[in-house]
């Protein structure tokens, strides 16, 4: 069984993209938690295929889009610790995300490129280091980057980009490497909505109580009118 986040809000940037039901019901996202941390420990896009217990949460696309930003050449990013690999089904991965959003905003990419450069860097020393299978990259996914921020042990807690990258970089996450953009490179920016709503705490409560086989849906229009939860930066339909 899941949580399925129903009447969950959406956020300003998401009207842009203006979803028709079947790319809302195609593009959902999963927040998992970490059962005995009650922790937040990735956010991965949905699949029919997927198999979710009940601390995993299934909301819509609409409220974790935040928008897009432009990259230009080197400028510095790391993938996202403990982020998920992106499934192979390009309709329910993150890079089926990246290629809807680059058609909404006509935005043409060859998407056998990936977009950083075919090395990476020591965060100390700087020196770089060529990653050869990158230079056979013949499909990219979606992968997780930040900025090459200090604190080594960044999650996806509250925001992260998307950017069409090669399987080599995407398995490179440890903390003293770093990778320059090669091109200018529009990233998807994806945004954790537990950060603008105050009920991480009730949807955990109610994973840990749940007695049902089957999913369980939560109204988050209706417990943030009876709580008073204030909800920036987002809207109810």
């Amino acid at each position: 069984m899941a949580i399925i986040l129903k009447n969950a809000p959406k956020t300003e940037e998401s009207r842009k993209l203006n979803l028709t039901k079947e790319q809302e019901e195609q593009y959902k996202i999963i927040f998992r938690f970490d059962a005995n941390k009650k922790e937040l420990v990735s956010i991965e896009p949905w699949s029919a295929e997927g198999k979710y217990d009940n601390y995993c949460m299934i909301g819509p696309l609409s409220s974790t889009f935040a928008g897009t930003e432009e990259l230009t050449p080197n400028v510095q990013l790391r993938n996202v610790q403990d982020s998920t690999e992106d499934p192979k089904q390009y309709g329910s991965s993150w890079i089926g995300v990246i290629k809807l959003v680059y058609d909404v905003y006509g935005i043409r990419y060859d998407f056998s490129k990936c977009c950083l450069k075919g090395y990476h860097y020591n965060r100390s020393s700087g020196v770089a280091t060529r990653i050869d299978d990158h230079f056979t990259c013949v499909r990219t996914l979606g992968g997780h980057i930040c900025g090459n921020i200090a604190n080594p042990s960044f999650r996806v807690l509250e925001t992260f980009g998307l950017l069409p990258i090669c399987y080599a970089h995407n398995s490179i996450s440890e903390n003293p490497y770093y990778f320059l953009t090669e091109i200018n490179v529009t990233a998807v920016i994806m945004k954790n909505p537990f950060f603008a709503m105050n009920i991480q705490s009730a949807l955990l409560s109610l994973a840990e109580s749940a007695e049902s086989d089957g999913d369980i849906e939560f109204d988050v229009k209706k417990y943030c009118e009876e709580n008073h939860v204030e909800v920036k930066d987002m809207y109810f339909d």
